[in-house]
């Protein structure tokens, strides 16, 4: 208290001041129209500022949960899709004649076996010949060694080691990745691999010379493997070349995922992995 009231009596001619210049900008205001109505609109400007700074800020804090919930719908939406095209490719099979399909709604119609879990990048290399994606789940969100990844886009890669709270990936950006591929609108199986060079490319392998591919197809996934479903967009055809004496076409691809901005994932879970595995180690 002695502080304060000495602290008072040593400023108390600026203190002085001041105050009366409040009471005399205070008088000024209130009783001149154009003055007044000047210091309302710049007060109002400037509550508007501070109001408008104070939106930006909770709209960036909150950008990440908002993200977190696209993830979920997108996974829902995801899983709807591949149900419905699951039963509808199962329904063209079980019926030759489209034309005279009569549907039976009490039929039991196959469900996908893939569900996604969302995940974040927390790491991420595109200037090696070996990249990886670090992922921040995994023993304890169920993540297993060869689980496939994808972004909203497309195949981003797929597990290679997991930890208790975090997983590797191997990006599609890794000269070491295969992953069956077809050329959609002719169902003719390829392999896309990456050669180093630019992220925004890779390759379509094996598919044959006596096969015509025009630029844009869309490349997708197989469905020969249980990392990927059946139809996940990898890219489109950029360029086709037929010089190779080998036979084949050489492709390249301009990849879906764009690796220069990868952050939210989803990694593919298949229900009957264990069991495949187990039959396809029993005939090694």
């Amino acid at each position: 208290m002695e502080r304060l009231i000495e602290l008072l009596s040593k400023n108390y001619n600026l203190l002085l001041f001041l105050g009366l210049e409040l009471i005399g900008f205070s008088i000024l205001v209130k009783f001149n129209n154009n003055q007044h109505t000047m210091f309302s609109d710049f007060m109002m400007s400037f509550a508007s500022r501070i109001q408008t700074a104070n939106s930006n800020l909770y709209g960036f804090i909150a950008l990440d949960e908002d993200n977190e919930k696209l993830q979920l719908e997108n996974i829902r939406l995801r899983r709807n899709l591949l149900e419905v095209k699951s039963s509808y490719e199962a329904f063209l099979n079980q019926i030759p004649d489209s034309s005279r399909i009569i549907v039976d709604r009490d039929s039991t119609m196959p469900e996908s076996k893939f569900t996604s879990i969302p995940c974040k990048a927390i790491g991420n290399t595109i200037n090696s010949n070996y990249n990886y994606i670090v992922l921040n789940i995994g023993r304890n969100k169920k993540v297993v060694k060869e689980m496939g990844v994808i972004s909203s886009n497309g195949v981003a890669g797929m597990v290679v080691a997991v930890s208790e709270n975090y997983s590797l990936a191997m990006s599609l950006l890794n000269k070491k990745i295969n992953i069956s591929a077809k050329i959609k609108k002719k169902n003719i199986l390829g392999t896309i691999t990456w050669e180093g060079g630019d992220a925004r490319y890779g390759l379509l392998k094996y598919v044959p010379q006596h096969v015509g591919v025009d630029r844009g197809d869309s490349i997708v996934t197989s469905g020969y493997s249980t990392m990927f479903p059946d139809g996940v967009m990898i890219g489109w055809v950029e360029s086709v070349s037929s010089k190779n004496p080998d036979g084949f076409h050489i492709i390249k691809v301009r990849l879906a995922t764009d690796f220069y901005k990868v952050k939210y994932l989803y990694l593919m879970e298949f229900e009957d992995k264990h069991e495949i595995d187990s039959l396809l180690n029993k005939n090694q």
